[in-house]
């Protein structure tokens, strides 16, 4: 499950991600960054670090910062 999560937030950053690929679908890009991916950077993105998804900057895919919500949001700044 963590795994797909991790693939879902993936789609969402490669769909935002303007300049690289228009032309490919989101499922495309995706495919074609997780090819790129070495196991280390999988395991790596699927770990993360405290309420954020690593930054992977040789295939440009930022830092996600997340919160936890039980009752609201909170965190120091944006939130995903």
């Amino acid at each position: 499950m963590r795994i797909l999560g991790c693939i879902f937030f993936l789609a969402i950053v490669v769909s935002s991600w303007s300049g690289f690929g228009q032309s490919q679908s989101v499922e495309q890009r995706v495919d074609s960054i997780l090819a790129q991916m070495t196991v280390l950077e999988k395991l790596d993105y699927i770990g993360g670090t405290g309420y954020a998804i690593r930054a992977i900057p040789r295939l440009g895919l930022p830092e996600i910062i997340m919160s936890d919500g039980p009752i609201g949001v909170r965190n120091y700044g944006p939130a995903t």
